[in-house]
């Protein structure tokens, strides 16, 4: 079982928060009791949240990246394939427990530089099939720097083949909710794509990155 780095225990009961005092006495623990004329349990909650954020943006510098890069493509051919023709000495690898996805891994090499490098292709296109194949890669290879590569909806002249693309912000047009409209006689989507902007310091990055 993986288990969280973080529990946060929550209850109005006097005498469960006598019983479960000790079992919260670890260090990332923590138990809240309630009060609904108070507002202390609030503060008690917000401070542990921005703790654990401040702990995931910030990590210790002694992580344990096994991998410089990741690569992802939305299909097989001619993506993929387009990606194991560079010359990487590319191996194949396949999860007992993940059937979905084949994993290739590899090595870039310039001059006296090496990069190791694993990359793999979605089950589908699609946003959510981008995703679950993301999540599968960090988990299984913890890649310092995760891309995707493709024509990235490509129009002709307004891009070049190597261009490196980063977004300000993006959102998913497919997020929402479908509901029976009975003047259409079918379901209809009502969007909710809630833009997600890039992190500054990310921006601030990738700016002297593509100077």
């Amino acid at each position: 079982m993986k288990k969280p780095s973080h529990i946060i225990g929550l209850s109005s009961h006097d005498d469960l928060i006598k019983m479960y005092t000790d079992e919260f006495s670890y260090e990332t623990w923590t138990l809240i009791q309630y009060q609904e004329q108070y507002h202390d349990w609030k503060d008690q909650l917000s401070k542990k949240v921005k703790y654990i954020i401040d702990c995931k943006k910030n990590p210790p510098d002694n992580l344990n990246f096994q991998y410089d890069l990741a690569i992802i493509t939305a299909l097989a051919t001619p993506e993929l394939r387009a990606v194991l023709d560079l010359p990487a000495n590319w191996k194949e690898e396949e999860h007992p427990n993940d059937p979905s996805s084949t994993y290739y891994k590899g090595v870039f090499t310039t001059g006296t530089k090496t990069l190791t490098v694993v990359a793999a292709c979605s089950a589908q296109m699609g946003m959510t099939a981008a995703t679950v194949l993301s999540m599968k890669m960090i988990e299984k290879f913890k890649p310092k720097y995760l891309v995707m590569v493709g024509i990235a909806a490509g129009i002709k002249n307004k891009g070049n083949f190597g261009d490196i693309l980063i977004a300000d912000y993006s959102w998913d047009y497919g997020s929402g909710k479908n509901k029976y409209d009975e003047s259409k006689g079918a379901a209809v989507l009502e969007p909710d794509p809630r833009p997600v902007t890039i992190d500054p310091e990310l921006f601030k990055i990738s700016g002297l990155l593509l100077r």
